[in-house]
């Protein structure tokens, strides 16, 4: 069964998302009105995406990135393809990722609940956080993984969405 409703593939549809460059402001609180019409609560919202509660699992976020070409859509697949391979440790520092899938151009991925990161302290293991900036690099990618793209469980840091496009536009949240 698909931890992805019907609700949340119809959210994407209207979502008016972006083949390349950013979404802008229009897109993101246009989903965002949407989902308030669909009874969703909105978590957060950056440059090319919009975080919404899980509609089942208080313990699960649905994330929905509105540009085809964000840095996101790299991310995830590194992350579902490097997390078996890593250390429980290590692994400890990537996100949960229970479900994802590309819609109508849209990057639709349901992931753990995590908090804030305003903690003074926060185990982050540097080999992960370097080897996450070393791939960025290589992808042509900048590193994007501080503030709200460094979350917590517990104490434990999460590396959530760190790798933005070199033009990525840091004043552009709506």
């Amino acid at each position: 069964m698909s931890l992805i409703s019907p609700t949340i593939m119809s959210l994407a549809r209207k979502a008016g998302k972006k083949k390349t460059g950013y979404a802008g402001c229009d897109n993101i609180n246009g989903i965002i009105r949407y989902a308030k019409e669909y009874g969703l609560r909105c978590l957060g919202a950056g440059p090319y995406s919009v975080v919404f509660e899980h509609e089942e699992d208080s313990k699960k976020v649905v994330k929905i990135t509105l540009s085809a070409q964000d840095a996101y859509h790299k991310y995830v697949q590194w992350v579902l393809a490097n997390a078996p391979l890593l250390k429980p440790r290590q692994r400890r520092h990537l996100p949960r990722i229970y479900e994802t899938i590309v819609y109508k151009g849209t990057r639709i991925t349901v992931i753990e609940r995590l908090s804030k990161a305003n903690s003074h302290y926060i185990e982050l293991d540097e080999r992960v956080n370097e080897a996450v900036r070393s791939v960025a690099d290589m992808l042509g990618f900048s590193d994007d993984s501080g503030g709200a793209n460094l979350m917590v469980r517990g104490k434990i840091g999460v590396i959530t969405d760190p790798w933005a496009h070199k033009d990525y536009p840091k004043s552009s949240y709506c």
